[in-house]
């Protein structure tokens, strides 16, 4: 289950087991089949706490940054591929013809 809190707008529809603010009290309380042992539950604790990184304004601020930089690469238009080679294609610019001008994706290893 995932609990997102504070200001999160979420971009597509979401499990129903990711939830926004207090959503998760619901959930939790909508399921009563045991999943995992108590000693499972303890070993997961103490593995995610092990692996945390200590809560300070410069952790949230590294969050910030990780996120958006995940968002940005998101954001960029990739580049096709060729159906032939499969290598990214390159932007290039017709030079004759009736699309002079006009930028296209071609293959980087067509002469």
């Amino acid at each position: 289950m995932i609990a997102f809190v504070g200001d999160s707008t979420f971009k597509t529809d979401m499990p129903e087991n990711v939830t926004r603010g207090a959503g998760y009290v619901s959930y939790i309380k909508s399921k009563q089949k045991e999943v995992l042992t108590q000693e499972q539950v303890q070993k997961i604790k103490a593995l995610i706490e092990s692996n945390s990184l200590a809560k300070s304004f410069k952790t949230n601020i590294q969050h910030t940054k990780h996120v958006k930089n995940i968002i940005a690469e998101k954001e960029q238009p990739k580049e096709p591929a060729c159906p032939k080679c499969g290598s990214s294609m390159v932007k290039r610019k017709a030079r004759k013809g009736k699309y002079a001008g006009n930028e296209f994706y071609g293959c980087p290893t067509y002469p």
